[in-house]
């Protein structure tokens, strides 16, 4: 449910985001999943996570009732092949 959640709305929102770089998500295990999206300034990244937090909360509520956890960092290192 949430894989076809960010491929089918997340993805095409974040696309069209400034600054926007990548999006990840991660099933963790026991029933978590881990999210990792970057952009190219932390001001870009702060507006992408309002942009994208109602929306989340809408589509994922029966899945995710508490609301997640939203920490902005600045990447220290970034590899793709």
């Amino acid at each position: 449910m949430i894989e076809v959640a960010a491929k089918q709305q997340l993805f095409p929102l974040f696309e069209r985001m400034p600054g926007f770089v990548s999006h990840t998500v991660i099933d963790i295990g026991g029933d978590s999943v881990m999210s990792m999206t970057i952009f190219e300034t932390q001001e870009q990244a702060e507006a992408g996570n309002a942009a994208v937090r109602h929306l989340v909360q809408q589509i994922l509520s029966h899945v995710m009732p508490t609301p997640a956890t939203i920490v902005v960092g600045r990447v220290m290192a970034h590899l793709d092949q």
